[in-house]
């Protein structure tokens, strides 16, 4: 389980909707948050980095309010590329998450945020949670979505929903493509299990991002996991196709496996 999580904080209107959001941290066993703003990035640097303080008072401020959820907070400012900024902050913090607000409905590659997200998971070999920062966030207390299609591509998901199914409930979908024969998981749907119980599997038929929101939303998921890639690493680019399509689809949050 994720214990120590990296949030990317900049202070723009979607912050504010990440901020409300970040309750399902807890939920999946996050015990320290470490909040990270990054001067620099898409503006000119000069101007911003003279106000550094401002900003760490800005982030010990929203630590303050953030430790409510009874987690430990702490907070750094860093300069350069916000992306590769929070990759290096969790891997100096030794955090095994990072968060990032995603753009919602919009598709990943036509906004700026959007392209933080990508680039987070481009860069950085850690489990990745992208926040949906639209007004129509859907209430969660469902537990874990895995979507999978039990290749080795997902393993690294499967094993990710495997331990947060020590704390929340579990339901594994794999979706088989109309007129595709099947996936391993969808072939043997009775195997996925993990310790002390058994996880809820269910084979849909059609486009894998579609049906994966579907049962999410049916179900009322407090995160939905999926893995970085699919089955072809060359067509599916950095992150996968699904996950891309599932991110802009989806009104809840979605953990892309390292």
């Amino acid at each position: 389980m994720p214990e120590h999580a990296i949030v990317g904080v900049d202070f723009s209107p979607g912050w504010d909707r990440l901020r409300r959001r970040l309750g399902v941290l807890p939920r999946l066993g996050v015990r320290r948050i470490s909040l990270v703003h990054v001067l620099g990035g898409h503006y000119p640097a000069a101007p911003e980095v003279r106000h550094r303080e401002h900003y760490e008072r800005r982030l010990d401020e929203e630590a303050v309010a953030l430790r409510t959820l009874g987690a430990e907070v702490d907070h750094q400012v860093r300069v350069g590329d916000p992306a590769r900024e929070l990759v290096h902050a969790a891997s100096e913090l030794g955090a095994d998450l990072v968060v990032v607000g995603s753009a919602g409905h919009t598709p990943l590659r036509d906004a700026v945020l959007g392209n933080i997200a990508i680039d987070v998971v481009r860069y950085g070999p850690l489990p990745t949670l992208l926040v949906p920062l639209g007004d129509d966030i859907a209430p969660g207390g469902g537990g874990v979505v895995l979507g999978t299609d039990g290749s080795g591509a997902a393993r690294a998901a499967e094993d990710l929903a495997r331990r947060l199914a020590e704390r929340l409930p579990l339901v594994v979908v794999t979706v088989v493509r109309d007129g595709d024969a099947g996936s391993a998981l969808a072939d043997d749907a009775g195997t996925f299990a993990v310790d002390g119980s058994r996880a809820e599997v269910l084979v849909r038929h059609g486009r894998p991002s579609e049906q994966i929101a579907r049962v999410a939303d049916e179900r009322s998921a407090d995160v939905v996991i999926v893995g970085r890639r699919g089955r072809n690493p060359v067509t599916d680019l950095f992150i996968g196709s699904t996950a891309e399509h599932l991110i802009a689809r989806t009104r809840r949050p979605v953990l892309v496996g390292a």
